[in-house]
């Protein structure tokens, strides 16, 4: 529940007090002070979407189940005004002046009958801190990822020759996913949605040129219309676009000096590709049996009609055939139904055999020897049989159902009794974990 927060230079951490905490506040067992560290009371009110969640962790009793994935985490610099973002919204926060001031108390638990009630006040609240969702109105928030990003400008191998002679211990770390949602006053996905919109413009520009997936553009009008679309550097972009060129671009030293008339092909299923990966990574977990309080397990999920099309409504009605899902498969599966896709979160999943094959049953408790194999693989030294063979011994066992035949499933038919059906081979856990 709790999260910590922090910029360059401090440490800030945001707990919830739960009702009963007011008894240890004067036997000082919880919330202590010390020499180095100093606690504060604020009054945050918070909006039901938020506050339902705490009450649940506060008020939960041994092998209830709650929201495990639920986070606050407090972003901003000293010289930034603070936000409160989940995994996918951001709120701004704002002071407003208590027209009755609150004092928060501590009482001394199991008072003897002879002994007078002793209230000791620890802080006076004379404000409150409102949430607002902002989500939805991002203003500059996320203009600091470009900021971030500058400083690792690609500039040339003789460049990156020179960069890796002057490394010193006090360099910044490389920039990654996880220090973005570190450094940027902004919920993960809303970070995550920012960097695809570039992709996506790409895709807008060569529209607007009239170029279609398998011809060549000049790259100078195209470096245009993205710049301007998107508020993006001609350097960037630059790096950007060659990533995803069917042949290497011609730049010159410094990096944003380059031929207008140059022509580029892209490779445009790669493209594709990354864009509906981003809108699979984004999906909200969930609950896998909402019936069950016990059963604390989240999935991601979301049906196949609807995630099609998202990902086809991205990339528009001209490359709508590219949205394969075969080309999701490191990241994916369907459901036993064929009607819903699960996210398989590769950056959740253990290197530890033991651990990643309890993961994975959890996602889902039988599996296809060739769909579990694909997640298995890259724990097995580079891929190697003998390896896969053995931990599928070790943490499997095989089980054969017969089904209603249906076409194109890769299994066996057998006749029974003037019906066809088909005999499925599925892995379930060996062991319960």
């Amino acid at each position: 529940m709790d999260r910590s927060s922090s910029s360059q230079s401090k440490l800030y951490t945001l707990e919830f007090a739960s009702a009963s905490d007011h008894l240890n506040l004067r036997t000082g067992e919880s919330f202590v002070e010390s020499d180095t560290v100093q606690t504060s009371y604020l009054l945050l009110e918070l909006p039901p979407e938020l506050l339902d969640p705490i009450q649940q962790r506060l008020t939960c009793k041994p092998g209830d189940s709650v929201k495990s994935d639920f986070t606050l985490e407090l972003c901003g610099n000293d010289d930034e005004e603070a936000v409160l973002t989940t995994s996918d919204q951001t709120y701004a926060l704002r002071t407003v002046e208590n027209s009755n001031s609150v004092m928060i108390c501590g009482v001394a638990p199991n008072l003897n009958e002879d002994e007078k009630l002793a209230v000791k006040v620890m802080k006076v609240v004379h404000e409150t801190i409102e949430a607002t969702n902002v989500t939805d109105f991002p203003g500059n928030r996320l203009d600091r990822i470009k900021q971030l990003l500058q400083s690792h400008l690609y500039m040339g191998e003789s460049h990156e020759g020179k960069r890796s002679n002057t490394i010193a211990e006090s360099d910044l770390p490389p920039v990654s996913f996880a220090s973005l949602c570190h450094d940027i006053r902004a919920s993960g996905a809303e970070i995550q949605k920012r960097l695809t919109q570039v992709l996506v413009g790409l895709l807008n520009a060569l529209d607007e040129l009239g170029v279609g997936p398998h011809e060549d553009c000049a790259l100078g009008p195209l470096l245009e219309i993205l710049m301007a679309r998107r508020d993006i550097n001609q350097s960037v972009a630059l790096q950007i676009l060659s990533r995803y060129t069917s042949a290497p671009l011609t730049v010159t030293s410094p990096f944003d000096s380059f031929d207008q008339h140059q022509t580029i092909r892209f490779q445009t299923q790669k493209i594709i590709n990354l864009i509906g990966l981003s809108i699979l990574l984004s999906i909200k977990p969930a609950k896998v049996d909402p019936s069950n309080p016990k059963d604390s397990r989240y999935i991601q999920s979301i049906k196949l009609s609807s995630f099609l099309a998202a990902w086809r409504t991205q990339v528009g009605d001209q490359r709508a055939h590219f949205c394969v899902l075969d080309q999701l498969q490191s990241h994916s599966i369907l459901s036993y139904d064929g009607n819903s896709l699960i996210v398989v979160p590769l950056d959740k999943l253990s290197s530890d055999p033991k651990t990643r094959m309890s993961q994975l049953f959890e996602i889902r408790p039988k599996w296809k020897p060739d769909e579990l194999e694909r997640f298995v693989i890259p724990i097995t030294g580079g891929g190697k049989k003998k390896k896969l063979d053995e931990l599928i011994l070790k943490y499997c066992r095989k089980i054969k159902e017969n089904e209603a035949a249906q076409p194109n499933l890769g299994s066996k038919p057998i006749q029974t009794k003037g019906k066809q059906t088909s005999e499925t081979i599925w892995l379930t856990a060996r062991n319960k974990w």
